[in-house]
């Protein structure tokens, strides 16, 4: 009788559903900020993007001619400049937030809208005591290869303080030696500078740095620790991040393991962002939940600003491996160095080397390579 009545209401209900055509209302011109005011030169950063719609998609682009500053607890306001090419801003090479003290974002656009983050404090910095390297021949299977994959997993360990909350947020960056500095496309060739067209070529060229050259990657997955249970304890083999190995056109990966302290608000918004960036489907999936900010356009009514910006106490340690001490067996590596080939009396400038350019290079020995 139950399970009869229950078909009845059942069919009831969809019976009396009428289709509905949805309506949407399509919106351009969001702001997007992201990023970090740190206690240490060189990590602070922030994006600024601007979205558009183009052909029914929602596209980001770096947001043209906007002024970005922080101001700290005290009114001072340190002027932050856009990085070419990017949504990115830095401030001054020796900027430092200063530990205890509360910072926020404010961002001036060309239409007159003030858009500022509400302010954060620098948490107190907690030292890396240990980085090791854990090598597995089979860390994980990549179903874009349909295979188990070697891979390098970085770890540290360090003393988490006692009587206090702490939140973590943890990446690294790696610098490996790079052979090419510039490839060009399909019917181009490098010279003076640029590649240049020049219809005699039909396949893509590949030009040799003019010296030692090191090419700085950073690590893209979003790793979050809190001290909930450890509060006061060692913490150790907490994972900073993972690393396929491939063996490479030049030997030698010098890692930084990069541990930032942040703010129960940041750490809160982050996690979400996980959740919703990387976690997948199934029963266990994580419940739908809303991503709220820190941002807002303070000077008027206005719209919505998506984002984050929040303060870190950031610490490092870097730590060299050479591929002869890796016991892995390494993928194949891909990338294949297609070299023009010399004219008939061509000097020794041709085919030009390339310049060790770009922002994510560098031509200085980094600290801690070779040991």
């Amino acid at each position: 009788m139950k399970r009869t009545l229950t078909l009845c209401l059942l069919g009831a209900l969809l019976s009396c559903a009428d289709p509905v055509t949805p309506g949407f209302q399509l919106e351009t011109g969001l702001y997007l900020i992201e990023g970090t005011i740190a206690d240490q030169p060189g990590f602070s950063e922030v994006r600024v993007s601007r979205s558009e719609l183009r052909s029914s998609r929602y596209l980001l682009f770096p947001a043209a001619e906007v002024i970005v500053s922080s101001v700290d607890e005290d009114g001072q306001e340190v002027f932050w400049e856009p990085m070419e090419n990017t949504a990115n801003f830095q401030p001054p090479a020796d900027f430092a937030a200063e530990t205890g003290k509360a910072y926020f974002i404010r961002v001036v656009t060309t239409e007159g809208k003030l858009i500022e983050s509400r302010p954060d404090v620098v948490p107190e910095p907690v030292r890396i005591e240990e980085v090791r390297l854990k090598y597995e021949q089979e860390a994980y299977f990549n179903q874009g290869l349909q295979r188990f994959v070697p891979a390098i997993t970085l770890l540290v360990d360090f003393q988490d303080p006692g009587g206090v909350q702490n939140f973590y947020q943890y990446r690294f960056r790696k610098w490996q030696p790079a052979v090419v500095c510039v490839s060009c496309p399909e019917r181009f060739r490098y010279r003076d500078g640029e590649c240049q067209d020049w219809r005699r070529n039909f396949g893509r060229w590949d030009y040799l740095c003019d010296g030692m050259c090191w090419n700085i990657t950073q690590s893209s997955g979003l790793e979050l620790f809190r001290d909930e249970f450890s509060n006061g304890n060692p913490i150790t083999n907490i994972e900073v991040g993972r690393l396929d190995y491939v063996r490479g056109l030049a030997p030698g990966i010098l890692f930084e393991a990069q541990m930032l302290g942040i703010s129960k608000g940041a750490f809160a918004y982050k996690r979400v962002f996980k959740e919703q960036t990387e976690g997948g489907g199934g029963l266990n999936a994580a419940n739908p939940t809303a991503l709220v900010g820190n941002l807002s356009q303070v000077n008027e009514e206005g719209d919505v600003v998506l984002g984050y910006v929040n303060t870190a106490a950031v610490t490092t340690r870097r730590i060299y491996v050479h591929p002869d001490d890796v016991p892995l067996a390494p993928l194949a590596n891909s990338f294949t160095i297609m070299q023009e080939p010399p004219p008939v009396g061509c000097d020794l400038d041709c085919p030009p080397l390339a310049p060790c350019t770009g922002p994510n290079r560098t031509a200085e020995v980094p600290e801690g390579w070779g040991r």
